[in-house]
């Protein structure tokens, strides 16, 4: 649920001679969509935070007018880092009241945002627990609703002089020294996503679950138009037993959370961990991906047979992941030692996967990861 934090004035009892002032105005001032940001994903974005017309001034990080501050019920943790939330809605002239984009509240399903809506998130840390005024600009993060109903997001890392932040095109991680109440310091390791990043979630909990020592027999995954990833898993441990004891629960979410999180190089863990069914050696499978833009009107359709092992949904998720696709839904099956997995897509903008070049190294990744050749890169 958001919040909307706005100030509401009442003017102070006035004697019953004097003069009321003339009410506050209570209508939104015209806001164009997109602040100075693209209308479409494959656009280009501005270089710059100063450019995005997020902030009047970027050195006080002054939000422009037409950012509405919020909060949310229930704020993540990220690390102990501070954060600042604004959204633009479009808000047309009067003249325009017909085609006035709004904001559509369900009580149990999803939202609609119109297009041009802008969710900005700042992130903030504080370097001395001794100072409570010493405090790091870290990242300034953007989700946009562009034209075609899509979502796609940016990040811009601040400059060490703190006057303005730069667009990351690809991830990365600094390490921040922190100095604690007893004068002692630490580094802590903050990570930039990039902006394909949120893609990889899907591959990240599949191999979380697989640290944890779980063989994944079904899952249902699912990504709303708002870019919310819903994943369902059905989980044994490596003997065909479910996850009855509250340990194996506890080690679950961790090796999860901190999949999701990238507290660890996750590629690495996963291949340090041996295999744990080795009866599936005796069973030889040969891998098969089939690729069909003609079994639905709006998805590339992806069925994928493989030899079933531990880790297979992890290596598949990161091969659609390096693909640049968006995983829309899934259905994860096993019969015997045969593993079935079904992946509805699209490219980065919505459309089918086309182009005989890109569906030919489509195939040939995921044959790749079935095969188990991509041990080492799938995380």
């Amino acid at each position: 649920m958001i919040m909307a934090c706005q100030r509401h004035e009442t003017a102070a009892p006035m004697p019953p001679t004097a003069t009321l002032p003339a009410p506050l105005p209570t209508a939104r001032p015209t806001t164009p969509p997109f602040l100075e940001l693209p209308s479409y994903a494959y656009e280009a974005l501005p270089y710059l935070l100063s450019q995005t017309g997020a902030f009047t001034d970027t050195k006080t990080l002054t939000p422009a007018p037409s950012l509405l501050p919020y909060a949310v019920n229930s704020p993540l943790w990220t690390d102990g880092a501070l954060k600042k939330r604004w959204i633009v809605v479009p808000h047309l002239p009067e003249s325009q009241a017909e085609d006035r984009p709004a904001i559509s509240f369900t009580p149990t399903g999803e939202w609609y945002f119109p297009s041009g809506t802008v969710l900005v998130k700042q992130f903030d840390l504080a370097t001395d627990e001794r100072d409570p005024s010493k405090v790091r600009r870290l990242e300034t993060r953007f989700i946009v609703r562009s034209n075609d109903g899509q979502v796609y997001g940016a990040t811009y890392r601040w400059r060490d002089d703190q006057t303005d932040a730069e667009l990351l095109y690809d991830g990365r991680d600094d390490d921040i020294t922190v100095t604690k109440h007893d004068g002692s310091t630490q580094v802590q390791r903050w990570h930039y996503p990039s902006r394909t990043e949120c893609l990889s979630c899907h591959n990240r909990i599949a191999g979380g679950i697989h640290l944890a020592g779980g063989n994944i027999i079904d899952a249902r995954i699912h990504t709303t138009r708002d870019g919310l990833a819903v994943d369902n898993f059905l989980v044994q441990d490596p003997l065909g037993r479910p996850f009855a004891e509250d340990n194996q629960i506890a080690r679950l979410r961790t090796a999860i959370a901190d999949s999701l999180a990238n507290r660890h190089r996750l590629v690495d863990k996963l291949f340090a961990k041996p295999l744990a069914r080795t009866r599936a050696e005796a069973f030889t499978i040969e891998p098969s991906a089939l690729i069909d833009n003609k079994a639905s009107n709006r998805f590339t359709v992806i069925e994928v047979n493989a030899q079933d092992r531990p880790a297979l949904l992890n290596q598949l998720a990161y091969a659609l992941f390096q693909s640049k696709v968006t995983l829309h839904s899934a259905h994860i099956a096993t019969y015997g030692e045969r593993a079935v997995d079904t992946f509805y897509v699209t490219d980065l903008l919505g459309g089918k996967i086309e182009g005989k070049a890109r569906l030919k190294t489509l195939e040939k990744r995921l044959l790749e990861a079935a095969s188990g050749e991509m041990v080492r890169a799938a995380a």
